[in-house]
């Protein structure tokens, strides 16, 4: 026969549940988290993450039972904190896909029947966040989006009569982007189109290639002396490398692709714009800069720019070395792209070959003594 909690949280679904694992942490206290969206490109810094950890290690002190849904960073980062802390967690799933190596030793994982999912993905995460709420007997409520479903959450468990206790968070603002310029230096390296390959590179979207989910987690929870995620932090993994990796997303097809350009690296920065869609200007300050012939023996080729209609009759490798010639009133025949397939190794190319771009002089000055190269300093004014 289910547990009590099982067989209300079936009825108010409307769909039968598994479970597996300790069904005896229905029996304690279960608090929930309530952490609504936040803003992308979370940093160990941010108060939405010191309050996720600290609200975790409240919950392991008081020794009650965490709750979350699964595959959310917050809720993510809870559960790896509950796990350091030797606690015991109630996890709200969409199916058995669970991430294993951030559970605690103690679990108990909750999800629908298969034939009782919604088809749609936003039912799905909304069963699977409603369920979460339907485990808990109460809540911290962290961070709640008007209408969201963090919100509908705290509404019934407040029908319920169970206490949703507000968690203090700091409001913060973050700084307006600013578009890198360069910064006019003595010795700035003769950069001379066409010569030369520019790879442009950034923080991750999340990872760092080839990053465990556990180790980005880790770094989350490391406090306020963090290592930064940033471009500059990209550029000296991908020299202590001596590799840079591809990436599909942004490719037609889907290839993972080094993107490079045969353009003068300084003009293309004068003519930097907000990618409102990314997020991000189109250019950071942080790249690398290599002799045209070099890549060409690494097997570098020019992009060519075609139609939509071209697309439909190649393959998707083919697609890797293709690009609209525009879309969305940008010309994207400007940028000269050139493209290497899958990754660029460049461990037997002389460094001194290689220019790099950098924020600031003493960046320059540790990236030359690090890893041998030459610096050209670009710097982000306002």
């Amino acid at each position: 026969m289910p547990h009590p909690v099982i067989s209300f949280a079936e009825q108010a679904l409307g769909c039968a549940l598994r479970v597996e694992g300790d069904i005896g942490l229905l029996e304690r206290p279960r608090r929930a988290l309530l952490i609504s969206r936040g803003q992308r490109g979370s940093t160990p810094a941010d108060p939405r993450i010191r309050a996720t950890i600290e609200a975790t290690q409240r919950i392991v002190e008081a020794r009650e039972t965490l709750v979350v849904g699964a595959d959310r960073q917050p809720w993510d980062l809870a559960l790896w904190t509950c796990r350091q802390g030797g606690g015991n967690a109630i996890v709200a799933a969409s199916d058995r896909n669970a991430r294993n190596e951030i559970l605690p030793e103690s679990a108990l994982l909750v999800w629908p029947d298969k034939n009782a999912q919604p088809g749609e993905k936003i039912e799905r995460l909304r069963q699977r966040d409603r369920l979460a709420g339907l485990l808990a007997s109460s809540a911290y409520a962290i961070q709640l989006r008007s209408g969201g479903n963090m919100a509908m959450i705290a509404d019934e468990l407040a029908v319920r009569g169970r206490s949703v206790d507000a968690w203090r968070l700091e409001t913060y603002r973050c700084a307006e982007p600013t578009a890198p310029a360069v910064e006019s230096v003595a010795h700035m390296p003769v950069l001379v189109p066409g010569d030369r390959l520019t790879h442009f590179t950034r923080e991750p979207e999340l990872l760092w290639p080839d990053e465990r989910y556990v180790d980005y987690l880790q770094w989350l929870a490391s406090g306020p002396g963090f290592t930064p995620r940033d471009g500059y932090q990209s550029l000296r993994r991908i020299l202590a490398q001596k590799k840079i990796k591809g990436c599909g997303r942004l490719i037609n097809g889907g290839e993972p692709m080094v993107c490079l350009t045969a353009r003068n690296p300084i003009e293309l920065l004068e003519e930097n714009r907000w990618r409102k869609g990314l997020h991000r200007w189109t250019y950071s300050s942080y790249g690398l800069s290599f002799e045209r012939a070099d890549l060409e023996a690494m097997g570098a080729r020019p992009v060519r720019y075609t139609g939509a209609d071209a697309f439909k009759e190649c393959s998707a490798s083919a697609r890797g070395f293709l690009q609209i010639e525009s879309s969305g009133g940008i010309d994207w025949r400007a940028e000269a792209e050139w493209r290497v397939w899958n990754e660029l190794d460049f461990s037997r190319l002389d460094p001194k070959r290689i220019v790099t771009f950098v924020a600031t002089e003493s960046e320059g000055r540790v990236v030359e003594r690090e890893f041998g190269t030459r610096s050209l300093f670009v710097r982000s004014k306002g």
